[in-house]
Formats: structure tokens, sequence, C-alpha cells
């Protein structure tokens, strides 16, 4: 299913598209946690692996993760549908990496899924 678009006036720092996004259209999954202190420093190895995995999946679309001073770090994957995500938490090698985490990497996690309703994009013209 394609998103309506609405394409508001362009004023003189750039343009804003609001898209009215069907149901079901475009789910995310936000992925927010903190380490155990041994694991504070382990490697990106495993992380990059499963990404290698989920953007060769279909219906995926993006992952970004973010990393707070204190340690805490939230993923945002976005997928086409709730099937495309249920197909990644199902992965054999990702079932793995969560019982793993919970075995000693995470102090701690929670996993949020939801979908959108409305997304609004702003784009600056050049030289703005």
């Amino acid at each position: 299913m394609k998103p309506q678009t609405l394409q508001l006036p362009a004023t003189s720092l750039g343009t804003t598209q609001k898209s009215l996004v069907p149901e079901a259209a475009l789910d995310f999954t936000t992925f927010l946690l903190s380490k155990t202190q041994s694991a504070a420093h382990e490697s990106r190895a495993v992380p990059a692996a499963l990404y290698a995995i989920v953007s060769q999946m279909p219906g995926f679309i993006s992952v970004k993760d973010f990393m707070a001073e204190d340690g805490e770090a939230v993923a945002i994957a976005e997928f086409e549908s709730l099937e495309s995500l249920d197909a990644w938490k199902r992965h054999p090698k990702h079932v793995r990496a969560q019982q793993r985490g919970r075995e000693g990497i995470f102090a701690g996690y929670r996993i949020q899924v939801c979908n959108v309703l409305r997304v609004t994009k702003f784009a600056a013209q050049a030289g703005s």
C-alpha cells in the first residue's frame, strides 16, 4: 500500500510533506537497552552480523541505533509489515543472539512494537 502524501506549500526554508500511512503499511520497533557492567565495552561484531542478516530479509526497511553517554542504547528498526518484523523476531540467529543477551549482555531492555499513523518530512532548500 502506498501512503497518501500531502505536499504543503514551500517556504523560504524548505518543503514539508505529510504522509497518511494506511494501517499496517509500516511497522517499527524500538529496543531500549542497557548493558551489564562486564559487557559495557563489548564488540560491535554481533550487531553487525545481525544487520547483515536482517538487511536481506523481505520487508526490512532500516535500522538505526543511538547510544547515550550513560551507556543506555536505543535501536529503531523499520519493517513493511508486522509479519516481516515477526519473521525477524523468529530468525534462528536472532533468537540465539536474544538468548545470549538475556544470559549476560543486557542488564535490562524494553521493546515496543508500533504502527506508524503519520509521517512528516522536512527538506531544507539548498543554501538555507
